[in-house]
């Protein structure tokens, strides 16, 4: 058998078809001895990395203690040991080893922002003193800054973030141009209640890009630095509209200052819009919504709720004009598709209907928009049934 496993692909290819088949400690066996003869490549070692903290994730026991495992014709025993071997091995022990596998990946590709983040996030988890070290490469590295924004949205199970502030910091002096990490810095500044300074690097920040999906993120960020409470009110507020509930007029003006402050955050329209058409208020929630398609043309949240209010208000060319230009953007929208087949529906186009509704289907035949119109469907077929 080990003369078809000379390479990498051979290991790798093995070691997934066991696991394909829920032999766990043969997929794992297999990128051992992969690793133990040599061929333990950044790809060998990420796989046996990734696949020992998928078996923490699921619960699934292994190596509490060395067992002969027969598979086949062959035996082996089910243990780690390869690269830190542990004498009492504790609840962390199958992350522990992860992490070396993904430091040892890290050593044969340092540029590797994939391996780098991997291993900061595994570090985090077990909240290893390594992680600082391991932060400040992957800052290094990160040029686009994306997924040190992701990791540092994580950093809030720490009580001390100061360290990554302060390689942040530094990194910034270095590097002035790059936006998100600035906005990384940001976020660190706003869990430690230090909102003036944050609000600083935002303005900066803001200053910089004219990138909608960028000034999203800092049009969020301001909120926060304005109202550190700002997340959970929205939040809160989203769960209520979602519930079906009628905003008091307290939380409406603050929906009304979210939009003011943060002009791309496109669930404020769609908030704000939700609350005056509860209270009847159509052209006001329309005149929400006209503003937020001017502001972020073509996202699909906020046509979506044209499509649908325009409708309501018997403007139906104008419903499915704003869906199509979703859909031209977005066509595997879901929401959008859905909508789009039931207003069809009622239109009497019954083939173009069933075209998107059958697409939707394929790609979330849970997705609640998509229940709701087929339950709106069936009344109809059955009040012409009867």
């Amino acid at each position: 058998m080990d003369s078809d496993l000379s390479s990498d692909a051979g290991w790798l290819t093995l070691a997934d078809l066991y696991w394909r088949q829920s032999e766990y400690p043969a997929a794992i066996f297999t990128l051992q001895r992969a690793i133990k003869q040599g061929s333990g490549s950044a790809d060998v070692f990420l796989n046996y990395g990734d696949r020992l903290s998928a078996l923490q994730v699921a619960g699934i026991p292994y190596a509490s203690a060395p067992r002969l495992r027969v598979l086949g014709d062959i035996e082996f025993i089910e243990q780690f040991i390869l690269i830190e071997p542990q004498d009492k091995p504790n609840e962390f022990s199958l992350l522990q080893e992860a992490a070396k596998a993904y430091e040892k990946a890290v050593a044969l590709r340092p540029d590797d922002v994939d391996s780098l983040y991997q291993w900061c996030s595994l570090l985090l988890e077990l909240r290893s003193p390594q992680l600082w070290s391991a932060f400040h490469q992957l800052v290094s590295q990160d040029t686009l800054g994306q997924r040190t924004q992701t990791l540092v949205e994580a950093l809030y199970i720490l009580d001390d973030v100061s360290p990554a502030e302060r390689i942040l910091e530094t990194m910034i002096q270095q590097f002035p141009e790059r936006v998100r990490l600035r906005l990384s810095l940001a976020s660190l500044y706003l869990l430690d209640e230090a909102y003036d300074r944050a609000e600083q690097q935002l303005e900066v920040a803001r200053d910089m890009i004219q990138d909608d999906e960028l000034l999203v993120d800092i049009e969020r960020l301001m909120s926060m630095a304005a109202d550190p409470e700002f997340e959970a009110r929205f939040g809160e507020i989203e769960d209520r509209i979602n519930a079906g509930a009628t905003l008091a007029a307290q939380e409406v003006e603050f929906l009304e200052e979210v939009v003011e402050r943060a002009p791309h955050f496109a669930p404020g329209y769609v908030a704000l819009a939700s609350a005056y058409d509860r209270w009847q208020e159509r052209d006001d929630a329309l005149d929400v919504l006209l503003d937020g398609q001017k502001q972020l043309p073509d996202h699909p949240e906020i046509l979506l709720m044209l499509g649908r209010l325009l409708w309501e208000m018997d403007e139906q060319n104008l419903a499915l004009d704003y869906l199509n230009k979703g859909l031209r953007k977005h066509p595997n929208h879901v929401g959008l598709l859905a909508l789009t087949g039931r207003y069809l529906f009622d239109n009497g186009q019954y083939d173009a209907a069933r075209t998107f509704l059958a697409r939707a289907e394929r790609l979330d035949p849970r997705h609640s928009l998509l229940a709701e119109v087929r339950a709106h469907i069936a009344r109809e077929i059955s009040k012409t049934d009867s």
